[in-house]
């Protein structure tokens, strides 16, 4: 098979000034990284899940700055921003040759009320992220994942009332899913969406999610071309937004 891989990355001037303006920018964090660390998955069992990552995260920058651009620094253009990254990624997982589907958990949108009132709709937006990321967290992780939820879950209640579009986050990490007697390395990739019904009085709110795993074909990994610098720059901007967890 010819390597894809190549011609799809940008330059390593155009990567660099990518990341650039992801150090530099003021765009809302939508996208976070968890490593999660064992002594069943040691980074070198799962490296070729983190080059993935590292490439994915390049090409998401690159796909932003055509589509977008950075030049505006307003609040709603960092959420278009913010909003378009877990979209991108969620796309990549689907997409991307050498990963396969190995598990779609995808859920059909709800609406949910909200009132105005700081307390109540923070409620709403922190229990709605704790629902969908609670169950696909691995065993032990879900209490240590607070701080994320509440990071969320202050910055939707804090810009509701400014903003008019869809507001999305994403949270992904490497794994090593047991299906029986195989073990499959995925990566496990969670969007959830918020957008505020503009056509009815304004407070209802419209919740979607998004997870999907998405597992390595080390057959097909193993014959892409990846252009080293290049996953600098991605490894980059993945290590700002990474935690590290002990599972």
């Amino acid at each position: 098979m010819t390597s894809i891989v190549a011609q799809d990355q940008p330059s390593v001037e155009v990567a660099d000034n990518l990341v650039r303006s992801v150090k530099e920018g003021n765009d809302p964090q939508s996208i976070f990284y968890l490593n999660p660390i064992s002594a069943e998955n040691p980074a070198t069992r799962l490296v070729g899940l983190w080059t993935t990552l590292h490439f994915w995260a390049t090409r998401i920058e690159n796909t932003v700055s055509s589509n977008l651009g950075f030049d505006d620094k307003g609040l709603q253009a960092s959420w278009d921003r913010a909003a378009y990254r877990p979209r991108l990624l969620d796309h990549l997982a689907r997409i991307t040759p050498w990963m396969m589907n190995v598990r779609d958990f995808s859920e059909a949108g709800q609406n949910v009320k909200l009132t105005g009132e700081y307390h109540h709709d923070k409620l709403v937006y922190q229990l709605a992220i704790r629902r969908f990321l609670g169950p696909s967290l691995p065993e032990g992780l879900e209490e240590r994942m607070r701080i994320v939820e509440r990071y969320m879950a202050e910055t939707l209640v804090l810009g509701q009332d400014q903003l008019t579009k869809v507001r999305r986050f994403g949270l992904t990490f490497p794994m090593t899913l047991r299906q029986g007697p195989l073990d499959t390395q995925v990566i496990r990739v969670m969007m959830i969406s918020f957008e505020q019904d503009v056509d009815g009085d304004g407070k209802t709110l419209v919740i979607s999610k998004a997870g999907y795993d998405a597992g390595l074909n080390t057959s097909l990994f193993d014959q892409q071309r990846f252009d080293q610098a290049i996953l600098d720059r991605g490894r980059a901007i993945v290590t700002d937004s990474t935690f590290d967890v002990i599972v």
